[in-house]
C-alpha cells in the first residue's frame, strides 16, 4: 500500500486485466526482464474494472513505487533491457514525464488518434496477420509527441487518469498525454532498433467510442490540430451483424458442423470489416481444413476431444499460439518442453501447426528451422519432405511491415 513516500528503486507493472491466461503470459515476458541493479519490480493486476482510468489510478494509488508502466494485458515486452532503458531515460530526462512505444506528434481535430501515430515501433500479432509496426522511419533519438498509445505507458510522476471524464476504455490513453503536457512535462516516445514489445492485439471495439470522442473534444479542443481532414465513422449495424455471426460460428465449432462455418465465412469476407473473434474462428477452420486434406489421425486432430466447449477450444488454440511464440524466440521452458514432447508423440499435428504459423509467428525462418532440428534429433521424420522446402522459400526470412505516417 502506497505510504506517501515515493520509492525510487521500485518499478511497478500495473495491469487492467479480465483474462487469466493472457495476465499468465504478460507476466510470464516480464520474468524474463532485466532488473537495473539495486531495484524492485511489483505487479498490479486490477480485475474486471469498469474502465480504464479506474484501473489505473487504483494501481497508481496503490504502488509507491516512482517508476510505474501501465499495460495492457496483451502485450508482451520483448526487449530484455527494457527495464534499464526506460529508468536510464527518466533519470537523464527529469523534464520527461511519459514514455510510450508509438505515438503522435499531433492530434486532429476529430479526436481520432490510433490511426495518426508517426513514431515508434510495435510487434503486432494480430489474428489474420504478424507484423512490425513501423512509424516515423530514420529518426533515431527520443521524438516529442502529443501523446501516446496506451498498449503501454510508462511513468516517473503520478498524476490522475481522468476517470472523471472517461468511464469506459477509450481516450485514457491520449487525455493522460495531454495532461503530462498541461503540467509541463515532455511525452516521448524513444528509438527503438527493434520493437521493445509484441501487441497481440484485437481489432477494436468502437461502440463507446463516438461519446468518448465528443467528451474528449470537449475537454482538449486547444491541443488539437486542423492539419488533417479527418472524420470518424463507426457502422454499427454491421458490427451487430458480426457479432450474431460470431455466435452461430462458436455454436457450430462446437457440434462440428465445418460445412456450415464455411459458407458463414464466405459471407463474412464479404462485410470487409474484421472482428477478432470471427478472424480466430476463421484459424480454426483452417486448422481443420489442413488437418483434413492430410488425413491426419483422430487422436492428434486439433478436435480430437469432441466434448470440448466452444470455450475449452479458444482456450487451446491460444495456448499453443502462445507457446508457438516462445518456440519461435527461442525459449527453454516447460511449455516449449510439453509443446516439443507433444510433437513427437503426434498429440499435435504438422499440418495444424503449418495453419498457424501466419497468424501465430513473425519470425516464420526461426520457427520452421526448430521444427526441422526437433524432427532431425528423433524418428519423427514423416513431415519433414514438407517442413525443409520451407526453408528455402524466397519469403520465409521477409518480415512484413505495415507503415504508419511518416514524421514530417
Amino acid at each position: 500500500m502506497k505510504s506517501g513516500l515515493i520509492n525510487d528503486k521500485k518499478i511497478a507493472f500495473i495491469l487492467c486485466v479480465n483474462n487469466q491466461m493472457y495476465l499468465d503470459e504478460c507476466c510470464a515476458y516480464l520474468e524474463r526482464l532485466t532488473v537495473p541493479d539495486g531495484y524492485e519490480v511489483e505487479v498490479f493486476p486490477i480485475w474486471d474494472s469498469s474502465s480504464m482510468c479506474q484501473a489505473y489510478n487504483i494501481g497508481m494509488n496503490a504502488s509507491d513505487a516512482k517508476y510505474k508502466v501501465y499495460i495492457h494485458q496483451d502485450v508482451f515486452i520483448v526487449e530484455e533491457n527494457f527495464l534499464n532503458n526506460i529508468v536510464n531515460i527518466f533519470r537523464d530526462n527529469k523534464d520527461i514525464g511519459m514514455i510510450g512505444m508509438t505515438g503522435a506528434t499531433d492530434i486532429p481535430m476529430s479526436g481520432v488518434f490510433f490511426n495518426v501515430c508517426n513514431t515508434g515501433k510495435v510487434e503486432v500479432r494480430e489474428q489474420d496477420l504478424s507484423y512490425y509496426y513501423v512509424a516515423g522511419r530514420g529518426r533515431q533519438q527520443l521524438t516529442d509527441v502529443e501523446a501516446v498509445d496506451g498498449m503501454l505507458i510508462a511513468t516517473q510522476y503520478d498524476i490522475a487518469w481522468r476517470e472523471d471524464l472517461f468511464i469506459n476504455f477509450d481516450f485514457y490513453d491520449v487525455s493522460q498525454g495531454l495532461e503530462f503536457k498541461k503540467r509541463g512535462f515532455r511525452v516521448v516516445v524513444p528509438y527503438q532498433t527493434k520493437p521493445w514489445i509484441m501487441h497481440d492485439c484485437g481489432f477494436p471495439k468502437l461502440d463507446k467510442y463516438e461519446n468518448n470522442r465528443c467528451i474528449f473534444i470537449d475537454n482538449y479542443s486547444e491541443y488539437l490540430t486542423d492539419i488533417y481532414k479527418q472524420k470518424f465513422e463507426y457502422h454499427n449495424e454491421m458490427v451487430e451483424l458480426e457479432n450474431q455471426l460470431c455466435k452461430i460460428i462458436s455454436d457450430l465449432i462446437e457440434t462440428g458442423e465445418w460445412d456450415e462455418i464455411e459458407k458463414i465465412l464466405n459471407e463474412y469476407r464479404k462485410i470487409n470489416i474484421k472482428h477478432t473473434e470471427i478472424e480466430k474462428q476463421c484459424n480454426l477452420y483452417e486448422i481443420y481444413r489442413a488437418e483434413q486434406r492430410d488425413s491426419v489421425k483422430a487422436d492428434s486432430c486439433f478436435f480430437s476431444i469432441k466434448e470440448m466447449t466452444y470455450q475449452q477450444i479458444i482456450e487451446k488454440y491460444d495456448h499453443i499460439r502462445f507457446t508457438m511464440r516462445r518456440y519461435e524466440l527461442g525459449w527453454k521452458d516447460y511449455c516449449t518442453a510439453d509443446y516439443e514432447k507433444k510433437l513427437l508423440n503426434k498429440e499435435i499435428s504438422i499440418p495444424s501447426v503449418l495453419a498457424m504459423v501466419p497468424h501465430a509467428t513473425l519470425y516464420r525462418y526461426d520457427f520452421i528451422s526448430r521444427l526441422v532440428l526437433l524432427e532431425k534429433k528423433s524418428d519423427y521424420n514423416e513431415y519433414r519432405c514438407k517442413l525443409e522446402p520451407i526453408l528455402h522459400m524466397d519469403n520465409i526470412r521477409k518480415i512484413n511491415i505495415a507503415y504508419g505516417r511518416r514524421y514530417e
